[in-house]
């Protein structure tokens, strides 16, 4: 069954810090990179009450999908590509 995390959908992803033995523990760098990532509509799993999960960003397009919709079939559009902080607009993978 398809989730934001599944092969399938394609439509979360975790990440690190590039800098070996400190992949995780930069709490300032999973804000930073997921302050970007909020202003193009994905959400973070360092938002979360339950089970805060700094890693995680996935596409829900400003959450107006849930896991819910993505098993019953209904995507969100496609994800937006960065066009640099600060640029007041992203790009679509169709530019």
């Amino acid at each position: 069954m398809p989730t934001f995390h599944a092969d399938t959908s394609g439509l979360a992803f975790d990440f690190c810090k590039n800098v070996k033995g400190h992949e995780y523990d930069d709490k300032d760098f999973f804000r930073e990179a997921a302050a970007i990532a909020k202003e193009m509509g994905f959400s973070w799993g360092g938002d979360w009450r339950s089970f805060v999960d700094l890693p995680h960003i996935q596409w829900d397009d400003g959450k107006r999908y849930t896991d819910s919709d993505i098993k019953a079939g209904r995507y969100p559009p496609e994800m937006p590509l960065w066009g640099g902080r600060g640029s007041g607009h992203y790009l679509s993978h169709h530019q």
